[in-house]
C-alpha cells in the first residue's frame, strides 16, 4: 500500500505507517519550505534527485520493511517535472527533528523557518557574508 500525504511531517508518517499500516510514504513538498530546502540541497551539493530512482529505492527498502519515504517537489520550471529521494522513515524523523530544533532557534531569535528558506535561495552569498562578519567579529 501507497500513501500520498501532506501536512506536518512526523504526524504524517504516524498517519501512513502506524494507522493505515502503508508500505510506502509519498510525500508531497512542493507547497512547502522543505521543498525549497530540499531543492536548495540539491543544487548547493550538485545532488540529482531522479523520482524514479527514489521511487526504486523505495520500493527495495519496502521490501526490507524499513518504511519507506518518498519525499518529492514538482518543478516549476526547466525539463524535469518532478524531483525527490527515497529515506527511511527513521533517517526522515531524524531530519525532522533537527529541523524542529533550528526552527525554535529562529523563533527565539525573532525569525522563522521562511528566514532559512530564504537563505537556501542564496546559499553561496550567505555563506560568504558569515564569514566575512566573523571575520569582523
Amino acid at each position: 500500500m501507497v500513501r500520498v500525504l501532506t501536512g506536518l511531517l512526523g504526524s504524517v508518517l504516524e498517519d501512513a505507517f502506524d494507522e493505515q499500516k502503508a508500505h510506502i510514504a509519498l510525500v508531497n513538498l512542493s507547497h512547502s519550505e522543505y521543498g525549497l530546502l530540499l531543492a536548495m540541497h540539491s543544487l548547493a551539493n550538485n545532488i540529482e534527485f531522479d523520482l524514479k530512482k527514489a521511487f526504486d529505492n523505495a520500493l527495495a527498502l519496502a521490501q526490507e520493511d524499513k518504511q519507506p519515504v518518498v519525499m518529492y517537489v514538482q518543478s516549476t520550471g526547466g525539463t524535469v517535472d518532478y524531483f525527490g529521494t527515497a529515506k527511511e522513515r527513521k533517517i526522515v524523523d531524524d531530519i525532522g527533528r533537527g529541523l524542529d530544533r533550528i526552527e525554535n532557534i529562529l523563533r527565539k531569535g525573532g525569525k522563522h523557518f521562511y528566514d532559512l528558506a530564504q537563505i537556501a535561495q542564496d546559499l553561496s552569498g550567505w555563506l560568504q557574508r558569515s564569514k566575512e562578519s566573523l571575520g569582523k567579529g
